[in-house]
């Protein structure tokens, strides 16, 4: 399933997916204690253990005074979560769940976190039910207890319908008769329909590209795999097309019809996705998009401001390079910190703010004339500067970083790291190292690690993937968790997936020279790269490189 059109199962659903109406019959309440309050029904388990909660609660049938089923359900879980506690993780988006509409929320009462997991369903006509689960953060409360939840659901649903088909793939899903799975599969566009919540079709798009790549509607993208003699095509959990390995009524086939023409078909626990030829892809696929929108990016980035190497500022030109902190949004995280910022002060009294390129490379010229703001004044005040700022003077410091001398050799590795991560929301960590050695040589490697956060894992999805790219080529790891939850339940579904590439990466290692400001790197490929470069201190175990601080892992 694809988040934008078939949502993944929320934290506590996995019950919901996992038993039919028909297993729903055979359990009985003996092992519960079941109150009534009017025609509303309480459950609750009779070996509970204290200071846990788990409850259900399936109230009456409530007339639905032409609302729609999901009108309904927000409005009746807006109303009732707010007398259960405090809100600490509210409700996104109400999901399809078979002939069912779940919610999921956090709240906290009594000084504990409860999940309230609401399910509804079409009862008689014009009518709609609703059921809720109030339960403890608990693991063995969900393994013991949760399939009761679902039991109860769909023993309703299949009161009021008892004639409702349990069958799929039928209809305008079904596969077409007289259709041959396996042989050459067929790259292209495929168009994809699926059963949605009251006979509505729910429909996306399968790109698969003769690299290997897939992309679906949604932009999502990865690794498509088949098997020519089986007709096994796994693309994605989270579109359910994929082939399980311990459940075989979840399965993804390439097949070709009476007509020769190809289709994909696929049933998840018997839901049924048919997804059928559309044509040549005539987009990039995602890595060669990629690859294209990164050299945008970096031609924007490229500061164009720049002489013949060396032939910028001279160092006779330079008061110095002074290191400074200010107060700014950091792009990675949001948060507002205490950020770097370079102020280049020439002895005429001006100053350039934000260098981004050696001084003896920066053109003054030019940049004056395209890029003003970033020039201003500045003046001493004892031993510290001050930087003028429209009618204010600012005191920058006086921490004026150290160049290299001429030929200059360094030792070691150095490290900077950053971070986009937070608990709720995931994000990316990201590490470079240099290595340089007295023999003029570098080495430069990156490594990143993303993955999902607590507001992910709390719907019953987790992600991760990590990449390293060094002189010898890129490796990279992704895996996908989909259907557990945040109790601590085993995910339904988890698929990892490694991508080596055995291509070195050539400007990943070569000679340098250390000269003032400028690190020069002639990489293997015979490239030249000048990069800003200086040390933090006289002690020289701190090094900036580009636009960032770099640490010595000696002391690590």
């Amino acid at each position: 399933m694809t988040v934008s059109f078939q949502p993944f199962k929320t934290a506590f659903t996995v019950a919901l997916l996992l038993l039919t109406p028909a297993l729903a019959q055979q359990e009985d309440t003996s092992d519960w204690n079941v109150s009534r309050q009017g025609d509303t029904w309480t459950l609750t388990p009779k070996q509970l253990p204290q200071g846990l909660t788990f409850r259900m609660t399936a109230f009456p049938v409530t007339a639905l005074k032409n609302q729609t089923l999901e009108s309904w359900m927000k409005a009746f879980i807006q109303k009732d979560s707010t007398k259960r506690g405090k809100i600490i993780s509210p409700l996104n988006n109400l999901q399809e769940e078979g002939n069912m509409l779940v919610g999921a929320l956090g709240i906290e009462t009594a000084g504990e976190q409860r999940v309230l997991l609401y399910a509804a369903i079409d009862a008689q006509e014009g009518h709609g039910q609703m059921f809720l689960l109030e339960s403890s953060l608990n693991k063995t409360l969900s393994e013991t207890y949760g399939p009761r939840f679902s039991s109860m659901v769909a023993r309703a649903y299949q009161e009021y319908h008892p004639s409702a088909s349990q069958s799929s793939g039928t209809g305008k899903f079904a596969l077409p008769a007289g259709a041959k799975k396996g042989g050459k599969l067929e790259t292209g566009k495929y168009t994809c329909q699926t059963p949605g919540y009251q006979n509505q079709v729910i429909q996306f798009d399968v790109s698969l590209y003769d690299n290997g790549e897939y992309r679906l509607t949604n932009d999502s993208t990865g690794k498509w795999q088949y098997n020519p003699k089986t007709g096994e095509i796994d693309i994605s959990v989270t579109a359910d097309l994929y082939n399980s390995s311990y459940n075989n009524d979840t399965f993804s086939l390439f097949y070709r019809d009476k007509n020769n023409k190809p289709l994909i078909y696929a049933e998840d626990d018997g839901d049924p996705t048919l997804c059928l030829f559309a044509g040549k892809v005539k987009d990039l696929s995602p890595s060669a998009q990629e690859a294209a929108d990164q050299k945008k990016r970096e031609e924007e980035r490229r500061f164009k401001y720049v002489t013949a190497p060396g032939k910028g500022v001279q160092m006779n030109q330079m008061e110095g390079l002074v290191l400074h902190y200010e107060l700014q949004v950091n792009g990675l995280n949001g948060m507002v910190m205490q950020m770097p910022e370079l102020a280049l002060l020439l002895k005429d009294g001006t100053a350039y703010t934000g260098l981004r390129v050696p001084p003896e490379d920066l053109d003054i010229k030019a940049s004056r004339k395209f890029e003003p703001d970033k020039w201003t004044k500045w003046k001493k005040n004892g031993k510290t500067y001050l930087m003028q700022e429209g009618q204010k003077w600012n005191d920058i410091g006086s921490l004026k970083v150290v160049p290299a001398t001429k030929g200059e050799k360094i030792s070691g590795n150095f490290k900077h790291m950053a971070s986009s991560y937070s608990f709720g929301l995931g994000g990316t960590t990201f590490t470079t190292y240099y290595s340089f050695d007295s023999k003029n040589r570098f080495e430069v490697s990156d490594h990143s690690l993303s993955s999902t956060g607590g507001m992910a894992a709390s719907n019953g999805f987790s992600s991760s993937a990590s990449t390293t790219s060094d002189k010898e080529g890129t490796r990279s790891t992704v895996g996908t968790a989909g259907g557990g939850d945040s109790f601590g339940n085993g995910p339904a579904v988890v698929v990892t997936s490694q991508n080596n590439s055995n291509q070195g990466n050539p400007e990943k290692a070569g000679t340098y020279t250390l000269s003032g400001y400028t690190l020069q790197m002639k990489t293997s490929n015979g490239k030249v790269i000048r990069k800003l470069f200086f040390f933090f201190d006289s002690k020289k175990e701190e090094v900036w490189i580009e636009d960032s601080l770099f640490h010595s892992t000696r002391k690590e």
